[in-house]
């Protein structure tokens, strides 16, 4: 059962006043408490994009990496493949250094603003790459180059394919 304190605000970000649910959220997440981390989590499987979306960055603002699988779930379900980019945003607020495959398979399979939300990543975050993420990540390329979406022909193969021998380089 909620707290006396987080109670009333958990209600407000229903209300349709936008104002008012924007509000709710940030008081929310200013209070940080684990109550609050797990109602971000279940707001993560709300139909509403909108409130998925302020849940994901009110995690990432709280900065729990409990949050990580959830966002993780979240953005790769088939629903929101083409609905995901601010939860791709708050995934990257983590460290990832262990998600390049999922990181990939955003960039690869996921609508444009995912994808370049994704792409940031392999600018700013270090990776750890093992042999079967790069036989796997090589395997899903190979899929991705035959018949590219917009958002890989925009980021530009051949800029993939030298990202790609960069972070498999040693490996």
């Amino acid at each position: 059962m909620p707290s006396s304190s987080v109670a009333p605000l958990q209600a407000l970000v229903f209300v349709e006043d936008w104002p008012i649910a924007r509000s709710a959220f940030q008081q929310l997440t200013a209070l940080g408490s684990s109550e609050v981390v797990a109602f971000y989590l279940s707001l993560l499987e709300h139909p509403n994009a909108l409130l998925r979306n302020q849940a994901a960055y009110g995690l990432a603002d709280i900065g729990n990496p409990q949050a990580v699988p959830a966002l993780l779930r979240a953005i790769f379900k088939p629903e929101h493949v083409d609905n995901n980019g601010s939860i791709v945003y708050a995934l990257l607020q983590f460290d990832c250094a262990d998600l390049l495959e999922e990181i990939m398979l955003i960039i690869f399979y996921h609508g444009a603003e995912a994808s370049f939300t994704a792409n940031v990543a392999l600018q700013e975050q270090a990776f750890n790459v093992t042999l079967a993420q790069k036989i796997s990540i090589q395997h899903h390329w190979q899929l991705v180059k035959a018949n590219p979406s917009e958002a890989v022909v925009s980021l530009g193969i051949d800029y993939l394919d030298e990202v790609l021998d960069e972070l498999f380089e040693g490996v």
